[in-house]
């Protein structure tokens, strides 16, 4: 509800990022107990939208090359893509550092994952921290998107995605 509440009305806005950095904002939170505020999470995700809209281009382009940065575009992706790596060490380094004594989440299987009967490199874990952490996002806030587009197309399912009773109804219906 918070976050719905802050996005502005009667002014155009991005839908694809306002949608990324919320579900971005969950995410976090149930995938690695990770609490992000509205500020840092739009730090975040305008670098995944970003990223993923590259890569979206790459597949669907006719080219059957995969989708690799060479050259300038690697150039434009690099901040991006740091950005995202530096989140990632930053929630690693804080869960190693204080442990969540709650319920194991994602981040602690990762860290507790023992191939060959060693730990995951940290480039590895990073990169296995953000595959799961951003893959799903993108498709959960497509979801989100097309949720608010239908309910503003149709009054009555606006009442009740609008409605706290109802919302939950709605999103999961969704």
């Amino acid at each position: 509800d918070d976050e719905i509440a802050h996005l502005p009305v009667g002014r155009t806005i991005d839908l694809d990022l306002a949608m990324g950095r919320i579900a971005l904002i969950y995410a976090a939170w149930v995938l690695l107990g990770d609490r992000l505020d509205r500020d840092r999470a739009d730090l975040i995700a305008a670098p995944q939208h970003e990223v993923i809209t590259w890569v979206a281009g790459r597949i669907g382009s006719l080219t059957p090359a995969v989708p690799l940065a060479r050259g300038r575009p690697a150039r434009r992706m690099r901040p991006h893509a740091a950005a995202l790596t530096e989140y990632a060490a930053e929630v690693i380094d804080k869960r190693r550092a204080q442990p969540t004594g709650t319920a194991p989440d994602v981040l602690d299987a990762l860290l507790a994952a023992r191939p060959k009967g060693r730990p995951l490199e940290p480039e590895l874990l990073t990169s296995h921290l953000l595959g799961l952490l951003l893959a799903g996002n993108e498709t959960t806030a497509a979801a989100l998107s097309w949720a608010l587009v239908h309910a503003a197309a149709h009054p009555q399912h606006w009442d009740d995605a609008a409605d706290p009773t109802n919302a939950e109804h709605y999103i999961t219906e969704t």
